[in-house]
This record gives C-alpha cells, structure tokens and sequence, in this order.
C-alpha cells in the first residue's frame, strides 16, 4: 500500500500463529495484531494446491514430520 498498490493484500497458508491463543476466538475481542495478521487464503476459498500449481510451483502433500508453509500476495 505504501508503493500506492492500493489493492494488495498478503494471504497466509493455514492458521494464524502470531498469539498462542487467539484472543478474538470465543470473546470477539479484536486482534492484538491487527497489521501483522493475514488471513488465510482457505478462508478466502482459494484451492492452495490448484493456485500452486497454475503459479508452476505445484505442491505435495507433505509426508511424516515435514511441513512447509506457501503464502500469496496479491497485487493490482
């Protein structure tokens, strides 16, 4: 927004984990961090996988212990 692209947004894969307990969750209270937050693109309805792979960077599902994070910006 600062470089005047007044239509991004930064979306994160999975769940918020900045609090380890979200303090909106069951009170409604607002977000103690409202400008580091990102909501998820699942909440958004995006196929993370689909998005992926049309980016051509398809995806696997991880196997055992390994995970890996994808996040995606938006900008217009």
């Amino acid at each position: 927004m600062n470089m005047e692209y007044r239509f991004s947004a930064g979306l994160s894969g999975g769940p918020c984990e900045l609090c380890d307990r979200c303090v909106g969750q069951k009170s409604g209270a607002p977000c103690k961090h409202p400008l580091k937050a990102r909501p998820s693109m699942e909440a958004f309805g995006i196929d993370v996988f689909k998005t992926a792979e049309n980016a051509g960077m398809p995806l696997r599902c991880p196997e055992g212990n390994e995970a890996y994070w994808i996040d995606l910006l938006l900008v217009d």
